[in-house]
Order: structure tokens, then sequence, then C-alpha cells
């Protein structure tokens, strides 16, 4: 029986999508991470949940040699709708000509990311743009492996650890799938997210409104500023009309994001977030290219690809004529993408923040846990707003 701690886990769903017997189950702890469930009543200890952990269980190493390179896509339009450079469209048109479906994380009606696919790739913009939430993958697995076996070309894309999921459930390779990895600065999970976005609701729109009140979320919106656009930018637009445009640098979710305030325990051990790749391509921001080339802003749009195997050297060459492209090497991406040799390292308030999630509002939380307070200030949060009016009404008489 799969016994694995909270600290190594990734909640990939491989053991899920595995099991015969349907025994295990994804549940939300108090953190609102998803973490497998046995009921013991339906497992017949066949053990296969055990071997198809990628964490407990080596995958296959690739040993192709490495290929890196900047990327801009050439068609302005989709560059616009990019959160960086375009490359996840340009993987996606190269692949995806005819039979194909394409897996990808979206947010479905209450603003859950959820792994969902579809077979048009004209329908792709539900995956386009960073969604800093972890996706709940339900029976996406299961169902790769119904596409690939009804030889559809399968396209996958996801964080290392839920592609290295895939792959161990897959146990085999198939020259009908792509996938597609990022480089992985961590996950928060939905519970934090949600607490965020009844804030933002809250003070945007009213007390009366709920979460259902908002219409889209663009955490990288690109703004045209004077010709020149910048994706630091998040978005939320509201069912009546209003619309939230703050700049990453400020908003609260982003800073503990960014931070690394409130991620999975796992992310801090992640042995995924690793030179060893099990995808055919890896895909992130190009952070640092305008010091080699003053010219060049990442903002504005520019991917870093990293081709991991010799199928993802095949979908270069056919990407090449959309693209301008520019060759790096793998110290100049250690240099400016520390997630992608080694894993994440926690704040210190983590625990903090999670101690207080449902005692104290998620503005009051991410300002306690990332800003100084007095020791006057810090009580305050915790006192209770009848007792707060009866020591304003003491003062006063006083």
């Amino acid at each position: 029986m799969l016994e694995i701690s909270k600290e190594y886990c990734t909640g990939c769903s491989a053991c899920a999508n595995k099991c015969p017997k349907k025994a295990i189950s994804m549940l939300k702890d108090e953190e609102g991470f998803s973490y497998p469930k046995i009921d013991k009543q339906k497992c017949v200890d066949c053990d296969l949940c055990k071997k198809v952990c990628p964490v407990l269980n080596d995958l296959n190493e690739n040993h192709y040699p490495k290929n890196f390179y900047a990327a801009r896509i050439l068609n302005k339009k989709i560059l616009q709708k990019s959160a960086s450079g375009g490359a996840f469209t340009g993987i996606v048109n190269a692949f995806c000509d005819k039979n194909y479906v394409i897996f990808g994380a979206k947010f479905d009606d209450e603003f859950r990311v959820i792994h969902d696919y579809v077979d048009d790739r004209e329908k792709i913009d539900c995956f386009r743009k960073s969604k800093y939430v972890q996706s709940d993958l339900n029976d996406s697995f299961s169902l790769v492996k119904k596409f690939l076996n009804e030889n559809k070309k399968v396209l996958f894309s996801g964080t290392p650890c839920q592609v290295a999921g895939l792959k161990s459930f897959l146990n085999k390779d198939y020259d009908n799938l792509l996938c597609v990895d990022i480089i992985c600065h961590g996950v928060p999970s939905y519970k934090v997210w949600r607490k965020y976005l009844e804030f933002i609701v809250k003070k945007t729109c009213g007390k009366k409104y709920e979460i259902s009140s908002i219409a889209d979320v663009e955490f990288r919106k690109k703004i045209n500023n004077n010709g020149v656009f910048n994706s630091k930018n998040l978005m939320i637009n509201f069912k009546n009309g209003k619309s939230l445009i703050v700049n990453s640098e400020r908003d609260l979710y982003l800073k503990g994001y960014s931070a690394r305030l409130f991620l999975r325990p796992s992310c801090s051990k992640c042995k995924f977030a690793s030179k060893k790749r099990y995808s055919d391509i890896t895909i992130a921001d190009c952070w640092g290219i305008e010091n080699i080339y003053p010219n060049i802003d990442p903002h504005s749009g520019e991917s870093l690809l990293i081709i991991n195997t010799k199928k993802g050297r095949n979908i270069l060459n056919e990407m090449k004529e959309h693209f301008l492209l520019i060759s790096l090497d793998e110290d100049f991406v250690c240099k400016y993408n520390e997630c992608y040799y080694r894993p994440t390292s926690f704040h210190k308030k983590r625990k903090s923040f999670f101690d207080n999630i449902d005692r104290i509002s998620f503005k009051k939380n991410i300002l306690l846990c990332l800003k100084t307070f007095g020791l006057t200030n810090k009580v305050k949060v915790f006192i209770p707003k009848p007792i707060k009016k009866i020591i304003h009404m003491f003062i006063k008489r006083g």
C-alpha cells in the first residue's frame, strides 16, 4: 500500500489513475492541497500505486543533448495573447496537424485550475497564459492513454512533476505523445487562491458579490504602453463591467507567490526541479536576455525553449520559420532560472501563513507575513471586532 509523506507527495494523481479498483481518491487537506486517500475496503494490495509513484521510483533517464533558445513568435497577434514569447502556440502548431488532442491547465467556472483537453488548436486560448495555482488533473492520465491507444497525437503540457507522473503511469514510450513542461517555481493551492479572490471581489464590488461575479482572470495581462507590451500585470474583469488591473509587483497574491509564502510542501524537496527532464520540451520566460541583448525586453514577450529529446528537436525544426530564435548556453539559463536545476525554498513565515489562513483576512495574513509590523499592530489583528469596539469606547471615555 502506498505510503508517502506530504513533504514529498506532489499530488500528481498517477496512483489514483492507476488503481484498478478505484480505491484511491485525491482529497484536499487543511491547506487546500490534494493527497491520495486509500479506501482499505476496496484495496487488494496489488501495490500498483507504489510502483507508479514517480517520487518513489526513478524513471528512465533521457541522455539526448540539450539545446537552449530564446524564442519570440513573429505573429504579433499571437505574441500579444501569450504570456511570454508564444512558444506554446508554436509547439502546438508544429505538432498538432491532424487527429490530435491537446491537454493543458485552464480555469473552470469557479476559477479553479483544472487540466482539460481540446481537439481543435484554435481553442487553445484557455491554456495560454500562466496560472499560479496547482491544477487538478482528475482523470487526465487515463484519458491521455485512451487517446494514444486510439492513435491520436497527444500533446500534454504541465508542471515537471505532472509530466513525470504521466510518464510513470504510461510506463512506455509513445511516438504519438509530446510532453511539454515548464520551469516551475512551486504551486499554491486553490484554497489560498480562493481566499484571495474573495478578498478582491469584496474590495472591488462589495460584500454582496460572490466569486461568480468574476468574468475573467489573466495573471500575465500584456498592456500596450507607447508601442511596448508589458506582461507584468494581473487583470480581473467582473460581470458588472468593472475591471481591476494591478502591477504584479504590487498585487498581494503575486507578492506572496513570489516570496514562496504558500507553496505546496513538496515543492521545497521536488526531485523534478532538476536538469533531468522527462518532457520533450521545457518552456519558461527568458529572464535575463536583456543582459545579453539590450534591445530585447523579456516583459514584452520572450520565451525560453529547452529541447530535451530528439522529438523536441523535430518540433523546433518545424517552428523555426515562425520564430526569431537565439541560441543560448546552459550557464545563462541556470543563472536566471534557479528552479531549472534545483527546487525552491520556502518563506520563513509559511507555517504562520497557513496557521492563520482561516483566522484572519487574506490581506492581513499577507501583510503580517511579508511586512514588519510593530507589536501593537500585530496584536490588533487578532482582537475580535466586538472587543475592539469596547476598547475604543473606554479609550474615548478616558
